[in-house]
This record gives structure tokens, C-alpha cells and sequence, in this order.
């Protein structure tokens, strides 16, 4: 008996642990998701980064930010958020270093992002996306 109850309170601490992240809103992961944006730029490529972009802006990043395989060479990424998000809206500020083979010469662009909480469904209310279009770097 003893055993059964105490196999109840570790599943239901098991359980407990596991849903917390499913109970966590959205909105809370401002600013990390701007951080993660980064990374995925920097290190995952194009494809990757424009799942963070909202449709409409979607195929104008892929268009720009595309051949990071081949000319474009990202040596850095940084994300810093321009203080706590307002309602369904927040902004960031990204800092990209680069060059263009055959150039060596390092450039830093800085460009500021809208981001908003997109409505998503009944489990996850709504997910941080980029509204900013974004041109191709200089």
C-alpha cells in the first residue's frame, strides 16, 4: 500500500515537472527567443531562421539571406531586445557581422526588428514571430 502511494507521488511529480513548460506562456519567452533567432542564424543558415519570420516576411528573408553558404559568410549574431514586451508586441535589435568571399573586410549592419505574438491555438495561445522585412545586407 505504502508503495503504491508512494509510486502516485512520484508520477505525479513526474508529470507535474513535464507540464510546466505546456503551462508557460508564450509571451514569457521574450526575450529568449530573440537569442535563439540569433543562434539559429549564425549557426543553422537561412532555413532555419526564416521559421521565425511571420509569412508575408518569410520569403523576402529566404531571398536575401539565402546564399549564406556561398558569398555571404555571417561570423557573428547578436540579439538584444529593446526592453520588455508591450502587450502582443516587442522590439529587438540585431547585430550581424560579415564578410563576402572574396573580401575579408568584416561588416556590422544593425537592424531593428518588430516582433509580434502570433495566435498560435487553444494549448499554445500564441508564438513570438518577426514582422520586420528585412533587406539584403549591404
Amino acid at each position: 500500500m505504502i508503495r503504491r502511494i508512494l509510486a502516485l507521488v512520484l508520477f505525479t511529480v513526474v508529470l507535474a515537472g513535464c507540464t510546466t513548460n505546456l503551462l508557460r506562456s508564450p509571451r514569457d519567452e521574450w526575450p529568449e527567443i530573440g537569442r535563439e533567432f540569433a543562434k539559429s542564424l549564425r549557426w543553422s543558415g537561412a532555413d532555419l531562421a526564416a521559421t521565425f519570420f511571420t509569412a508575408s516576411a518569410r520569403s523576402e528573408f529566404l531571398n536575401a539571406y539565402s546564399d549564406t553558404g556561398a558569398a555571404l559568410q555571417i561570423t557573428n549574431v547578436r540579439h538584444d531586445a529593446s526592453g520588455p514586451a508591450a502587450g502582443d508586441k516587442a522590439q529587438g535589435v540585431l547585430a550581424i557581422e560579415y564578410y563576402r568571399t572574396p573580401s575579408v573586410s568584416v561588416k556590422t549592419v544593425t537592424i531593428p526588428l518588430e516582433w509580434i505574438c502570433v495566435e498560435g491555438g487553444s494549448l499554445q495561445p500564441c508564438r513570438w514571430q518577426i514582422s520586420t522585412l528585412l533587406s539584403r545586407l549591404p
